[in-house]
């Protein structure tokens, strides 16, 4: 069903790469991009699926930023500033965190690169999202933490624990991008390979059988 929504909308292949190469070398981002990541966000949901929201708020928030870019036909300058204004804008009324949705929206595009020329109007735009969503009655999701005395050497735990975290980040990368080209080059099918890959993961799913991630009731 969703890759038959990407088909129908030609949306293939656009996903939060084409955010990010609209900013660096100012192409266009389709609105269509819009309503193909609201709903298959939606659909992965409802029929149980992993679908993170920071992908979609930046899809969504950088296909409106720079769609209103063109409609006041800004230059090529101000059309990166307005597509990471509408990136931190929707990251913002999702999560309620405005500064975070800021500096998330300008580091994410680049790392070691930070537009300083989008950071006021980034931080603007994502006030005004927080006041908009707050004004409707939707609140973000909040989470309390309790802190207890910290045990000793915690820094050092913590920071190894960084340094693994960091390094599985890199290998899943890797691995995502690897089984990418080896599916591509095997299955020349999308609709196959979509179809092989998630007979793979129930496949998982039922030799692993930890029970995490689905819904079991016990007598």
């Amino acid at each position: 069903l969703i890759a038959a929504i990407y088909r129908l909308t030609k949306m293939e292949n656009k996903n939060t790469n084409a955010i990010i190469d609209a900013i660096h070398f100012g192409d266009k981002v389709p609105l269509l991009l819009v309503p193909a990541i609201y709903l298959s966000t939606v659909i992965t949901h409802l029929f149980g699926g992993s679908a993170g929201r920071e992908g979609a708020a930046l899809q969504i928030g950088g296909s409106l930023g720079c769609y209103i870019g063109q409609l006041f036909h800004l230059d090529e300058k101000d059309m990166r500033i307005a597509t990471l204004c509408g990136m931190s804008a929707v990251f913002s009324a999702l999560f309620g965190t405005p500064l975070t949705a800021t500096i998330f929206a300008l580091e994410v595009i680049s790392v070691g690169v930070f537009y300083y020329s989008a950071l006021v109007p980034c931080i603007v735009a994502s006030l005004a999202a927080l006041a908009i969503s707050n004004a409707f009655g939707i609140a973000p999701t909040h989470f309390t933490f309790a802190l207890t005395a910290a045990p000793r050497l915690l820094l050092l735990r913590v920071a190894a624990l960084a340094a693994v975290c960091s390094l599985m980040s890199i290998l899943f990368c890797v691995t995502m991008h690897g089984t990418e080209r080896l599916f591509a080059g095997r299955i020349q099918n999308p609709w196959l390979r979509i179809a092989a890959g998630g007979a793979i993961v129930v496949v998982l799913t039922l030799l692993v059988d930890t029970g995490d991630y689905e819904r079991r009731r016990h007598g």
